[in-house]
Order: C-alpha cells, then sequence, then structure tokens
C-alpha cells in the first residue's frame, strides 16, 4: 500500500471494454487505495474501440478526461495496446489537463503489422496472397473505417504509409516534424513501456518498445534507438534523463496484462511507477 500522488486512468485495448481492466483497476485499488481511478470506455467499448477510428476515439477521450473535475490537476495513465497510442496521442495533441506518467503495457507504439512472414494472429497465413488489397483497403477506405487501419504500418509500402495514415505517422513525427509532441514527450515525468516475448497479438510484438521492422523485411528488426523516431519524437531526452523505462516480459502472452493471473507480476514490476 502506498499514497498516491496523482488520479489514475485505465485504457483498455482493441475489441475490449473497461470490464477487461477490472482486474488491473481492483490491484490499483489495493495498492493506492486513496487514489481515484478512471477506468475509461469509449463509445460502447469492444465494438466501437474497432469500428470508430483512432481520432474519434481520441476526441471522446480528450473530453471525457477535460470534463472530469477530479483530472484537473494532472493524472498518470495505464494504457493497453491500442490504448496505448490513444493515450500517448492524448499527451502529444490535447494535454489538457496534463498527463504526468504514461504506462504502457503491449502498446503498438511503432505501428502493427501482419499477414505476409508473419500470420495475423486468430486469422492464419490464408492473407498472403492477398496483401497487396488487404493494404489498399488500410490505406485507403479502412482510414476512415477501422480504428486497427489508423497504426498499420506495411514495412514494404512506407511512403504510402507515410502518405495516408491519418493517426500513426502523425503521431510519430515521421511525416513532418510537430515540436508540440516533442515538447510533450519530453514533459513526462516517466514513461514506461513493456512488451511481452510471447504476445500472440501485436505483430511484431516488441513494436511495444518502439522497435518495429527494418525497411523492406520482416526478418530483421530496428531497436529504438537506431530509428528515426528516437530523436524525433524526444524518446532520446527522456532516455538520457532515466526517465524513459522499457520492460521485457518473457512469459506472458497479449491477454495475461488484463486477466487476472498477471497482476501479482504487474503490481510487483509495473504499477510500482505510477506513483512517486
Amino acid at each position: 500500500i502506498a499514497l498516491s500522488t496523482y488520479p489514475i486512468v485505465i485504457m483498455h485495448g482493441i475489441l475490449n471494454s473497461k470490464r477487461n481492466m477490472r482486474f488491473a483497476e481492483a490491484s490499483l485499488h489495493e495498492m493506492y487505495p486513496d487514489a481515484y481511478i478512471l477506468n475509461m470506455e469509449i463509445g460502447n467499448g469492444i465494438f466501437d474501440s474497432f469500428l470508430m477510428t483512432l481520432n474519434d476515439q481520441l476526441e471522446e477521450f480528450s473530453n471525457k478526461i477535460k470534463n472530469d473535475k477530479r483530472l484537473e490537476n494532472g493524472f498518470v495513465a495505464l494504457c493497453h495496446s491500442q490504448g496505448s497510442i490513444l493515450c500517448r496521442g492524448y499527451l502529444q495533441k490535447y494535454n489538457n489537463p496534463p498527463m504526468k506518467r504514461l504506462v504502457t503495457t503491449a502498446g503498438i507504439h511503432a505501428g502493427f503489422y501482419c499477414g505476409n512472414a508473419s500470420a495475423c494472429p486468430n486469422i492464419g497465413s490464408w492473407t498472403t496472397p492477398y496483401m497487396d488489397r488487404i493494404d489498399e483497403f488500410m490505406y485507403g477506405k479502412g482510414q476512415y473505417m477501422l480504428s486497427a487501419a489508423g497504426f498499420w504500418r506495411s514495412p514494404y509500402k512506407l511512403e504510402q504509409y507515410k502518405e495516408t495514415s491519418l493517426y500513426l505517422a502523425d503521431l510519430n513525427n515521421e511525416v513532418k516534424i510537430n515540436f508540440t509532441y516533442i515538447e510533450r514527450i519530453k514533459s513526462l515525468e516517466l514513461f514506461v513501456m513493456v512488451g511481452a516475448v510471447k504476445d500472440d497479438i501485436i505483430r511484431p510484438w516488441d513494436t511495444s518498445l518502439f522497435n518495429y521492422y527494418k525497411p523492406g523485411s520482416e526478418f530483421e528488426m530496428e531497436l529504438m534507438k537506431d530509428r528515426e523516431v528516437y530523436t524525433k519524437l524526444g524518446l532520446d531526452y527522456l532516455d538520457q534523463q532515466k526517465k524513459l523505462i522499457q520492460i521485457i516480459n518473457n512469459e506472458f502472452d497479449h491477454h495475461d496484462f488484463w486477466q487476472e493471473n498477471g497482476q501479482s507480476w504487474l503490481m510487483d514490476n509495473v504499477y510500482i511507477y505510477l506513483q512517486e
């Protein structure tokens, strides 16, 4: 049990609802019994998390933060999967009231891509012959229809990604440099990224750590420090100030981050960073 400095906002992932984060919420109440905790939900939860664009979800997220008086002096955020780039979107685009700390689990920070060399989760490899059509949809109509299109980043079609992406390419300063984004990243007291080697949903698993496929490949990886985003987003500053922490779990799959069985490890190794 510890005293809390800030309220805590929880944001669930894609095809989830706030109900999926109930064990995380209970664990945080146990650790920080005096903390106000907002377990956020966008729209109707499961379906809107997939069928609303990320920009529309972000607008609702921001309005809920702004209209909650208990958050007016700032808050810390625990954000899972797709929720990680919603929370970071709030930080970079809105941040009033300010986000003080950002803790992300299995976040899609560097993008997502599957279906060619790596099978898509729960689908298999049948998509491989159709990847050009899938890319065409994701970089076309999909940008206005599905949240996943907002973070779809083919290592084979990076120019098309930069030209058409309505969310992640902007958020990661890949098209033009937004200095406000850099300053707001640098304003964090702490940015904690947690990834799981056995993650069975996000591709690649270590996009959660800002690593990603090398251009033109799904077999070679670029680490965060070797990627342009490291300096273009201000992550290098946080790293130099020892305010950027990467944590790797060797046992979890994607769902262990919000299921009951994962909470003990999360309380010991992750949730401790939400407060001073």
